[in-house]
């Protein structure tokens, strides 16, 4: 499987999400982006961003962690990606008993990570493994049935 994510250097990047944010935001100062990375364990479905953000407005100093979920561009687990799709599930999941987190924003510009993606907040937690399988090796195996 291929995952590719355009070759635009990681500040260029870092930038070009932080104007896309300060877009979001109603910013009274220019929105700082760190982070930007991959966590250690990643599936196979979407390429997934870690980042935080820091801007300030009427409200206030916010900091904040988020996750980008990036469309791949190349072969991947499935035939076909939407990330919208995923997108528009989670939405309507929030208003359930199951427990996912918040999405915020749906783009279909390929310009900052070179396909559509989504943002959604942050959720400390374990992360299952599609390398080595979370069903075959690691911390899901470990746990009772309860």
């Amino acid at each position: 499987m291929t995952q590719t994510i355009t070759h635009r250097s990681s500040d260029s990047r870092v930038q070009a999400l932080a104007r896309w944010l300060a877009a979001r935001f109603d910013a009274t100062s220019d929105v700082d982006v760190t982070l930007l990375n991959a966590p250690d364990a990643n599936g196979f479905s979407n390429v997934t961003l870690l980042f935080d953000a820091r801007w300030v407005d009427r409200d206030g100093q916010h900091d904040h962690r988020f996750v980008a979920r990036v469309q791949p561009t190349g072969d991947g687990l499935f035939p076909t990606y939407d990330v919208g799709r995923q997108f528009n599930v989670m939405h309507a999941l929030e208003m359930s008993a199951v427990p996912v987190p918040k999405v915020r924003w749906l783009d279909s510009d390929s310009s900052i990570f070179g396909a559509p993606f989504f943002v959604m907040d942050y959720v400390d937690g374990h992360i299952p493994s599609d390398d080595p399988s979370f069903a075959a090796a690691g911390w899901i195996l470990g746990l009772s049935p309860q």
